[in-house]
């Protein structure tokens, strides 16, 4: 009598493969984090360059009818 087919391997079904371990490309700390580039102090502060003592400020209003 022909030979039975060998019987297929033993494979566990409770050992899923090893997928859902990979990692996604993208992780909870992307790129961006919370910090921008831009934080809280900007470039321009509150103290203007053009402040409330230009150069040209008391001094010029004192004229000859300071005397």
């Amino acid at each position: 009598p022909p030979a039975p087919p060998p019987p297929p391997p033993p494979h566990p079904s409770h050992v899923s493969p090893p997928t859902v371990v990979s990692a996604p490309p993208v992780g909870a700390v992307s790129s961006v984090g919370p910090v921008s580039p831009v934080g809280p102090v900007s470039p321009v502060g509150p103290v203007s360059p053009e402040g409330r003592e230009s150069p040209e400020g008391r001094s010029k209003q004192r004229g000859p009818r300071d005397e």
